[in-house]
């Protein structure tokens, strides 16, 4: 068991080292494709190619998820690593040696194809291993920070454009590679583990948080995930309306002299990010949705504050700290509603693809608004923003930890009535075997309802104790409740008490009965 507990934390680790190693291949080759179209086309027109090849990535991400399910998908991986690798090295001998745009763009296409392949992998498997987990916005702060940071530290150095590819290509390799071992060919991951028994050897399958497809919790219906979602999807849409829009306000004073951004937007990035994680993470993120309007509200005031000539640095400042807000919050978001839908692999990058392409989309309209400098226009424009984020995001999806709580209590009240009230003469251990017989549970929906007749200990700790995500131990529930016809874990234990195995009470004596003449 302690073996399988280490592989589940290696595992974790991957998927943590997975998810930064993206975010550093992803924006630092972001960064040298821009230098080298610049090589050939104005500032302007940088930006354009620069956001055709980032909807080039959503394409990426959406692909991933297409073949996810499928046993080859861990080769497809080291395949796409290798495919990125000669793509980054067409990109350069184009810029370098062939002096061509031409080729620049279309290698550089192909490149952020191939990242957003290994970017949905990444997501999907942080999904996995940390959807359900109470840590999970700090460690998509944290390690969204690292990449950042990585990215930052190697752009201090002035390197050639050669060597910059070489670098970027051991990135993409150390990644793809890390994302296949974790991958295994069925398309999950089992651990073998083996328990002693006074009877010997017993190998044991047990179930981790990077199991086989989970089904999604049905305590919602498919109508109101939906509904869900669409506003999930439609405030990221605002929020990053918002932040592009400060972006290109940003950016053109910075082309015009204005102000320097230079490289410390970077750390204010890095910090906004680690200290979402934090506060996001705190009271079980319940308040999370509250945090992301304040800052967004904040982000608000920095668009105002540009018509009323406020000082450009403080502005820089709240962009950076809410752009990495905004990214720890859509990246979470989206991972918790992945728990929940048939398809985790689409929905787990669902975030940065929605972010890439309302980017995209935007960006004609965002243009057009930082050339229209009309005060009244500004302050409407934001204020509608404003409005329509605060709308969407004023219900946090979570429940509140009391409610859990609640439930946690009853089921204790529920566990010692039916226990004390019990008269039976059949033993917890028969009673369990016959119910399962009786109820055509499976061996592992019989070791569920072991724990919930015999404990009143709390979801998560049930989840450790079996080696399960709280995902998987809720849709075991929920297949109990719909063979024995009840809608909770507490109506599962009354039940179980109160449930007479007639014919097979008295089989059961009989044998008795026979044993003891």
């Amino acid at each position: 068991m302690n073996s399988a507990i280490q592989i589940q934390s290696k595992l974790k680790l991957v998927s943590c080292i997975a998810f930064s190693l993206f975010f550093l291949s992803y924006l630092s080759i972001e960064y040298y494709f821009d230098e080298c179209t610049a090589l050939y086309v104005s500032a302007d027109e940088v930006a354009l190619f620069e956001s055709v090849v980032v909807a080039v990535s959503v394409v990426g991400f959406l692909l991933y998820a297409l073949f996810s399910k499928y046993p080859f998908s861990s080769r497809v991986l080291l395949c796409v690593g290798i495919c990125a690798v000669v793509s980054l090295v067409g990109v350069t001998f184009s810029a370098v040696f062939g002096q061509s745009l031409i080729g620049v763009l279309l290698f550089g296409v192909a490149t952020f194809l191939f990242l957003g392949v290994l970017g949905g992998a990444a997501h999907y498997l942080l999904a996995h291993l940390f959807g359900l987990s109470s840590n999970l916005a700090r460690v998509v702060g944290l390690f969204y920070a690292l990449g950042v940071g990585l990215q930052f530290l190697l752009h201090a150095f002035t390197l050639s454009a050669l060597l910059q590819t070489g670098i970027f290509c051991v990135i993409v390799l150390v990644l793809s590679c890390m994302l296949f071992k974790a991958n295994k060919p069925n398309g999950c991951l089992y651990f073998r583990i083996s328990n002693s028994s006074s009877t010997g050897e017993n190998d044991k399958i047990i179930e981790n948080a990077y199991a086989k497809e989970v089904s999604r919790v049905i305590s919602d219906s498919d109508s109101v995930l939906r509904k869900r979602a669409l506003k999930l999807i439609f405030a990221t849409v605002l929020l990053t309306a918002v932040y592009a829009t400060l972006n290109v306000l940003l950016t053109a004073h910075h082309a015009a002299g204005d102000f320097d951004l230079g490289a410390g937007g970077r750390l204010f990035l890095i910090g906004g990010a680690v200290a979402a994680g934090f506060l996001f993470d705190s009271k079980a993120r319940s308040n999370m949705n509250l945090y992301m309007v304040c800052i967004a509200i904040l982000s608000g005031f920095a668009l105002f504050a540009t018509v009323f000539e406020a000082p450009l640095w403080l502005i820089a400042i709240v962009f950076y700290l809410g752009s990495g807000s905004f990214v720890v919050f859509f990246s979470v978001r989206f991972i918790e509603l992945s728990c929940e839908m048939k398809n985790q692999a689409l929905w787990a990058g669902m975030g940065r693809v929605v972010n890439n392409g309302a980017g995209l989309a935007l960006a004609p309209i965002v243009l057009s608004f930082v050339s229209y400098s009309n005060a009244l226009f500004v302050v409407a424009f934001s204020l509608v923003i404003l409005v329509g984020i605060v709308l969407l995001l004023r219900e946090d999806y979570q429940k509140p930890p009391i409610y859990e709580e609640q439930e946690e209590a009853s089921i204790k009240c529920s566990l010692s009535d039916v226990c004390s009230s019990e008269q039976s003469f059949l033993r917890l251990e028969e009673r369990i075997d016959l119910f399962s017989r009786a109820w055509k549970l499976t061996e592992r929906e019989c070791e569920v309802l072991q724990i919930l007749v015999s404990s009143d200990a709390a979801v998560q700790d049930i989840a450790k104790q079996l080696y399960l995500s709280r995902t998987a131990l809720y849709c075991h529930i929920a297949s109990i409740n719909e063979k024995t016809e009840t809608n909770s874990r507490m109506g599962i234990v009354q039940f179980f008490y109160s449930w007479e195995p007639s014919e097979l009470k008295s089989e059961l004596k009989q044998g008795k009965n026979n044993s003891n003449t």
